[in-house]
């Protein structure tokens, strides 16, 4: 079920020699070896492994009993090159055994799985990897699939790769979603920072993030979306729905290519204060203010001395020092036994609870879709993207119920 060299074999595969006994080198790669051999022949379970060795021994057995040697090919002997890949295997071991971002013992799966991909890429564009090129597709071009001889696609390293992963599991921690009442009572402790009287920096300071925290929530987006906010977008459109019945605000995203209404950004129309009471016009409003006294009318809306946009890990720092504050005055909102540092940040803890809050009020698929369909866009690059042809063509102002729907639960 899985090719199989025993470790010399392997070390002289990579190495062309016999090991050195006092070579410490040569003790960890033979360490390694083994360890990754043992992976793969364990990428099964060991009961389909039995059921398959059975079944070979009985097919022997009815060849036998009709003068046959067995219809089965030779295990070996293999090439004297790597042609399985085992140093990227090797690599992988060896970068596990490293202090991991959440456990100091080692690094995750999805980590070391990296070296794996780095290799594939260079081998792709190396004269090795681009002399031979094999692919199949339709006539229109539109299907195309390439078949590579690159070492890591060999059965060995897909049997190794799986058994690693078995072995080693998979500790997924996902951002833990922050619900309405939580933001707003974040957005609460920096306002009674602000209201502490701080320094004209420190002012500055706290209302970026919390315009930020106010932005990336209500618009649902990710950590490094939120960033994409424009300035001269922004002031542009400020004073849009401001007096509309059920008032709103429009948020302007730089994008890679055009958007709605034919300019160089995405439009979120988003509602000016939602069902949590996050007052989104408001942060807003503190934060063109803030901007103006910079003396910047354009360029990022979240942006530090100098006009670059903010370091996204002094903003994920302040958010979880929020928490951790919210934490001990709210154990209502923030549970005790949450580790916040671990468990909150801006990557994904505002994202998901927008979503999280949309889905519990029932807001509809379509809306959410609606929302969400700018990623659409960008992943695109340029192209249409693959949406229903009723998405494709509706203007962001036809739309704006829809906006307004979803961040209304808010």
């Amino acid at each position: 079920m899985t090719p199989f060299q025993c470790h010399d074999c392997v070390f002289w595969t990579l190495k062309h020699r016999e090991p050195v006994a006092s070579s410490a080198q040569d003790g960890l790669l033979l360490a390694c070896t083994k360890r990754v051999i043992l992976d793969s022949l364990w990428s099964r379970e060991s009961t389909t492994v039995r059921s398959n060795a059975g079944k070979l021994r009985q097919g022997l057995k009815f060849s036998a009993l009709m003068g046959l040697a067995g219809p089965y090919q030779p295990p070996g002997p293999f090439p004297q090159y790597d042609h399985c890949a085992y140093e990227i295997a090797v690599q992988m071991v060896l970068a596990s055994r490293q202090k991991g971002k959440n456990n100091p013992a080692y690094t995750q799966f999805d980590t070391v799985r990296g070296y794996r991909t780095i290799f594939s890429n260079q081998w792709r564009a190396s004269a090795a990897g681009s002399a031979v090129i094999l692919s199949m597709g339709s006539p229109d071009g539109k299907d195309h699939t390439q078949f590579s001889s690159c070492p890591t696609n060999s059965l060995w390293f897909t049997r190794f790769f799986e058994g690693c992963r078995l072995r080693m599991g998979q500790d997924v921690r996902q951002n833990l979603a922050l619900e309405g009442a939580v933001v707003k009572a974040l957005l609460d402790l920096i306002e009674e920072e602000l209201n502490d009287d701080p320094d004209e920096a420190e002012f500055r300071w706290l209302v970026t993030v919390g315009a930020y925290i106010a932005v990336t929530y209500v618009a649902s987006l990710r950590g490094n979306e939120g960033f994409m906010l424009d300035l001269h977008a922004l002031r542009k459109w400020f004073p849009e729905g401001k007096d509309d019945e059920l008032s709103y605000i429009v948020l302007p995203l730089l994008g890679r290519f055009k958007g709605e209404e034919g300019e160089r950004q995405h439009l979120f129309p988003v509602v000016s204060v939602t069902r949590s009471g996050i007052n989104v016009r408001k942060w807003i409003a503190a934060l063109i203010v803030v901007r103006e006294k910079e003396g910047r009318v354009d360029g990022p809306a979240f942006c530090d001395t100098e006009g670059y946009v903010v370091s996204s890990r002094e903003v994920d720092a302040k958010f979880r020092d929020l928490a951790t504050t919210l934490q001990i005055r709210r154990p209502d909102l923030i549970r005790p036994e949450t580790d916040v540092m671990a468990e909150i940040s801006i990557a994904r803890s505002l994202r998901r609870g927008a979503q999280s809050m949309a889905y519990a009020y029932n807001v509809s698929k379509s809306d959410q879709d609606v929302v969400n369909r700018w990623q659409q866009k960008e992943r695109a690059k340029g192209r249409d993207p693959n949406r229903p042809m009723r998405a494709r063509y509706a203007d962001v102002k036809l739309l704006k119920p829809a906006f307004l729907r979803y961040t209304r639960v808010l």
